[in-house]
């Protein structure tokens, strides 16, 4: 662990027990433990499947590239393309990841997610026994800015929003669709995404809290949305000084240099250049050596929470 487990829990645990209700934005890293492709993976199976040219070997695969590619296939093959992503993400996890289940037992306000496939719904209903009223799908492009806050409101619920659409899974109706999914850069661009990401994201950074596993905020449309929101924040703050924003916090692996016929070095440079990337989008970085780091962490702020209230456990499902 590259940073003190005991201090990054602390700190957590004070986030999650504040009133501002925190959001877990889970990405395509925790997702690929239950066997399901990751971004590059994905473009790279379109592109087989849609007779399009891969990304070349030396060719460094930025969200531009990705997006790019998949647009090319999209427009290529049409049919091709929405079954193979419906091949890809509308089977089951082949497992559930333990900092999922972990996160499932601490006071969460919900889940965020840009992947399309069913990790989450399938963890959540297990979580609940099946009972559909203890959650709720919201997948693009129906998802509203009123449900951040249902939670709060109501506690029956814990809400799911599938921010880029969702493959529901192949034994379930509605039957699995790729029409809805944002996963190209034609989709970025339409006017509706902007609309209706624009507005859910301004309202969910405005109220609430996030912590990102698994996702390293890479999507150009979105790094532009969280920038133009940062500065929008910073304004704000300057006129109300005493106004604090919820904070946000990113999880990621530390950086690694090979050398060859040397084991691998810690590059510490390139670590503090994408920390000031993210600062400036006004989220901090937590630093981890792999998956497992992230759940003894969960599991220390699942220790502290317990010591605050031993009885409750402060399980936030008690309130749904």
């Amino acid at each position: 662990m590259s940073q003190n487990i005991s201090s990054v829990a602390s700190e957590l645990k004070n986030v999650l027990l504040a009133q501002s209700g925190t959001y877990i934005w889970i990405g395509s890293g925790v997702s690929k433990q239950a066997q399901y492709l990751d971004w590059k993976q994905t473009v790279q199976e379109l592109c087989e499947k849609c007779g399009v040219p891969p990304i070349e070997s030396g060719e460094t695969a930025t969200s531009c590239v990705l997006l790019g590619k998949a647009h090319e296939c999209k427009n290529v093959n049409l049919d091709k393309y929405e079954e193979t992503l419906i091949d890809l993400f509308s089977k089951d996890p082949a497992c559930i990841p333990e900092e999922i289940t972990l996160l499932l037992h601490l006071p969460i306000a919900g889940f965020l997610t840009t992947n399309f496939d069913p990790l989450l719904a399938k963890a959540v209903s297990r979580h609940f026994g099946g009972n559909p009223i203890k959650y709720s799908i919201n997948d693009y492009p129906n998802y509203v800015s009123k449900d951040i806050g249902d939670w709060r409101e109501i506690g029956v619920r814990l809400p799911l929003f599938y921010m880029h659409g969702y493959i529901f899974p192949a034994d379930t109706s509605p039957h699995p669709s790729a029409k809805n999914l944002v996963f190209t850069s034609r989709d970025f661009s339409e006017p509706t995404y902007s609309f209706i990401v624009d507005s859910f994201l301004n309202e969910l950074l405005k109220l609430n809290s996030i912590i990102f596993i698994g996702y390293s905020l890479s999507e150009d449309p979105i790094q532009k949305i969280f920038q133009k929101m940062s500065e929008i924040f910073k304004t704000l703050q300057t006129r109300h000084p005493n106004w604090e924003l919820p904070p946000k916090y990113i999880i990621l692996r530390t950086k690694r240099t090979v050398l060859e016929g040397s084991p691998s070095k810690r590059d510490y440079a390139q670590e503090e250049e994408e920390n000031k990337i993210f600062l400036e989008l006004g989220v901090r970085t937590i630093r981890v050596e792999d998956f497992a780091d992230i759940s003894r962490i969960l599991k220390q702020v699942q220790n502290l929470l317990d010591t605050v209230s031993p009885v409750g456990k402060l399980d936030p499902f008690v309130k749904r």
